[in-house]
């Protein structure tokens, strides 16, 4: 049996979801079928694209999904950080901060986070030796 209308737009509608240009999607396509047209596929073959496709958008789900807490790194350099403006009389904690700032213990910062509060003690740095 031939492709139908439905099997079309869910091939389109899922390419978009994956940022799949029209010519990304007939590549697509032409790899799992060997075949150049839409209309060629049978119910099957359309069947096993929106199944292929899927798998990507669930991978993509998963992957985006993990969290991906501060790195070691991360920390040596926030405790650096706040080891400099110590040393300036004004103590800095900073749990108290990650917490102001994120709603969260240092421990629990996700990587973009730990960033940002990296940034924010550098700018105190800055300030302070102005």
């Amino acid at each position: 049996m031939e492709i139908t209308t439905k099997q079309i737009s869910k091939i389109f509608a899922v390419g978009k979801v994956l940022n799949m240009s029209k010519a990304d999607i007939y590549l697509f396509i032409y790899g799992i079928t060997f075949k150049d047209s839409l209309s060629d596929l049978t119910k099957q073959e359309a069947w096993k694209v929106i199944q292929a496709m899927n798998k990507i958008v669930v991978k993509s789900e998963l992957s985006s999904n993990v969290i991906r807490l501060a790195s070691k790194e991360q920390h040596l350099k926030l405790s650096e950080l706040a080891h400099k403006i110590n040393t300036h009389k004004e103590l800095v904690n900073l749990d108290n901060m990650s917490n102001k700032m994120f709603g969260k213990k240092l421990a629990l910062l996700k990587t973009d986070e730990a960033q940002k509060l990296i940034e924010a003690l550098k700018s105190i740095i800055a300030r302070k030796s102005v």
